[in-house]
């Protein structure tokens, strides 16, 4: 049933639930359960004979997915089927935003904002520079391990009547992060003191019922509030906080997330490039050990594009100097690290009707301020046979079909009012594709020259007019405005590797031999055992870098579209320029997405300089809403690492086993997207 060892891997571990009696879902149960959640969030009146059944078909073939939060969560918990959230500010809720942004994350969700200062300047001052004492009852099973790290207040007892009680939930984290953050902007606050008991919450490893996984405990959250109340006081009196202190509490509530092994944290910051605060934002993640729960991106609009134009005579010296420096400063950023990206605002700002604010972690969706993304795939290399061709009209009947699936998630409750009013007027949906690179492979036309394909355009433009026209008649008949927008291209990570697609996405495949690597919670008992299968095996595993209680696996691998077309009929990334996946990008940019691409062209920074990006990426600024460079150097424990036929040939004897599987990172789109 599954193509490859790793896309059994990723639904053992991230989508088949546990059954009443203590096994498993198999792929087919969990399809029957996402079905099933999904149709029954309308009146059965709005359900096409056959329409079940057709579902299920796609789903089991693996020829279109939702994304991972349906296939997670569809049937079980409908109020954690959304990806990713704007979280908004609110000058009148100064908590507001932390506390959105904990529960969604608490949820599994990831979170975008933008911290320009044109969001903060109504935010009141802080009144107190509040400190925070930490205490927990001794006869919990985590006291002792707090008290070594030095977490607990020698000032105050757990029996002191004026501690805040955190509750064991998501609601009750965030309630205490409120309390905190209030406490501190209130004026009438009397005490410089907040005490925090901490000895309602369950103990480290303790199962998560409704999410799956264990528990983290109280420690990260212990440590978040501690770290946070520091924040806070290094605020200068009577300023309210800068849009990088906002970023950094909100770092720290996404490190407190992820801390369990289990949840991932993922979250998108922007920043305009004429902000007071940019070139401390452009350099925010040259420590990787700061700010690595978030990406982040440039938000440029029309004036920027235009300052960068020697032929436009509109701006003084000093805006054109500065737009010239930010633009330097971002192309160095990705040469470097690969951030920050860039975002098209004005572009963007086309088609809705709230304006912009905001994109979710990976770029792909507009969102207005508490809206959510909803999204799914079709899998465009399931419907090409090198022998038949291009199953055309299957290909127009996936895209009609998930467009009703993902509108019928948009009557999913959600926890948030503000988000539940943007979800009723917006009904945004994503609807994207995976598996392109498999797509032109079976038809035989090379990666570098598919923007210039006729063929492909036509596909595209054509599916897309099928979208348009399958929800406008949908919402017609359930009576609700037609989805300001309805088509993005996602990572689609996790989904792509589920279905055995080579190509991620959009993207071309990453490399005919590699070694992937694959993250692995130490805290989760089922994930623990697959690590020691992996060890048992002779695989090569070492604790990860960047999350805690977290194991890397190494796996040496090949792709399997080389086996399937030849491997002089696929093109990898290592072959191709920035201007041949640029040209990919804004190929779906023009024919298909009316939202974003999310597409990160993979390089040898080697091969360029900083000159060479400008230039390069310069004519793509006014087409693109958005793009990220990475050089494929940039980091230790990358997830994935190209090598010659010859190291795979040796890897695989002296593991005794040949692996074919895809080359690209499938944790972006495991529903948070995690960084």
């Amino acid at each position: 049933m599954f193509k490859t060892p790793t896309a059994e891997t990723v639904f053992r571990r991230t989508y088949s639930r546990e059954l009443p009696d203590g096994t498993s879902e198999t792929w087919a149960q969990t399809v029957e359960r996402v079905v099933n959640g999904n149709l029954a969030l309308v009146p059965e009146r709005y359900i096409e004979p056959g329409e079940r059944e057709a579902l299920m078909s796609l789903l089991l073939d693996f020829k279109a997915l939702p994304a991972g939060r349906h296939l997670r969560s569809s049937g079980v918990a409908d109020y954690a089927l959304n990806n990713c959230w704007a979280a908004p500010w609110d000058a009148d809720d100064v908590a507001r935003h932390f506390s959105f942004t904990m529960a969604r994350l608490a949820e599994g969700g990831g979170v975008g904002t933008n911290y320009s200062s044109r969001y903060l300047e109504g935010m009141p001052a802080v009144a107190v520079p509040t400190e925070v004492h930490i205490v927990c009852d001794p006869e919990h099973s985590d006291h002792d391990e707090m008290e070594e790290a030095g977490l607990l207040s020698e000032t105050y007892s757990h029996k002191w009547a004026g501690a805040f009680p955190v509750e064991d939930s998501r609601e009750g984290w965030a309630d205490a992060l409120a309390d905190l953050i209030n406490t501190a902007h209130d004026p009438r606050t009397k005490h410089v003191t907040r005490v925090y008991d901490v000895s309602r919450i369950r103990r480290k490893g303790a199962p998560l019922k409704k999410f799956g996984g264990t528990a983290s405990g109280p420690q990260p959250f212990a440590q978040m509030l501690l770290n946070i109340g520091r924040i806070i006081q290094a605020t200068p009196p009577h300023r309210r906080l800068s849009g990088i202190q906002c970023m950094e509490i909100d770092h720290e509530i996404a490190q407190c997330i992820v801390s369990g092994g289990v949840r991932r944290s993922a979250r998108m910051s922007l920043m305009h490039w004429e902000d007071p605060e940019i070139d401390t934002f452009l350099s925010c993640k040259r420590d990787m050990s700061k700010h690595w729960t978030t990406n982040i991106s440039v938000e440029i609009d029309n004036r920027f594009v235009q300052a960068l134009d020697d032929t436009v005579n509109i701006f003084e010296h000093e805006e054109r100097v500065r737009a010239r420096e930010v633009y330097r400063a971002l192309c160095e950023g990705m040469l470097h690290d690969g951030e920050p990206g860039f975002w098209n605002s004005s572009l963007s700002a086309a088609g809705e009707p709230d304006g912009t604010f905001t994109v979710n972690p990976c770029a792909e969706a507009l969102l207005t301020p508490a809206e959510p993304c909803n999204l799914g795939s079709i899998n465009l290399g399931a419907f090409v046979d090198q022998e038949t061709g291009l199953q055309w009209s299957d290909l127009v009947a996936a895209h009609r079909l998930m467009t009703r699936y993902l509108i019928r998630a948009t009557f999913a409750p959600v926890a948030d009012v503000e988000s539940q009013k943007a979800i009723s007027r917006m009904r945004r949906i994503g609807l994207g594709h995976l598996g392109f690179a498999d797509y032109l492979a079976r038809r035989g036309v090379p990666y570098s020259k598919a923007a210039f394909n006729l063929n492909v355009i036509e596909d595209l433009e054509e599916l897309a007019e099928v979208v348009d026209q399958a929800a406008a008649e949908y919402a017609h008949q359930l009576r609700i405005p037609t989805p300001v927008k309805k088509r993005v291209i996602a990572p689609t990570g996790t989904i792509s590797k589920l279905a055995g697609s080579s190509g991620e996405a959009v993207h071309p495949i990453f490399g005919r031999y590699f070694i992937r690597r694959i993250r692995f919670s130490n805290v989760d008992p089922r994930e623990a055992a697959q690590v020691e299968e992996y060890k048992a095996k002779g695989y090569h595993t070492e604790p990860c870098l960047y999350a805690a209680n977290t194991t890397v696996v190494e796996i040496p691998t090949k792709d399997p579209l080389v086996s399937e077309v030849g491997e002089g009929s696929v093109q990898d990334a290592g072959e191709l320029t920035i201007e041949d996946m640029l040209n990919v990008q804004r190929l779906y940019q023009q024919c298909w997405a009316d939202q974003a691409v999310s597409y990160t062209a993979n390089i040898d920074p080697s091969r360029y300089t900083v000159e060479d990006l400008m230039q390069i990426l310069k004519g793509y600024l006014g087409d693109l809403k958005g793009a990220t460079i990475f050089p494929e150097v940039s980091r230790d424990q990358a997830p994935y690492e190209r090598i010659s036929p010859m190291e795979y040939e040796a890897h695989a004897k002296r593991l005794g086993i040949e692996v074919e599987d895809t080359g690209y990172d499938e944790i972006c789109a495991s529903g948070a997207c995690p960084i």
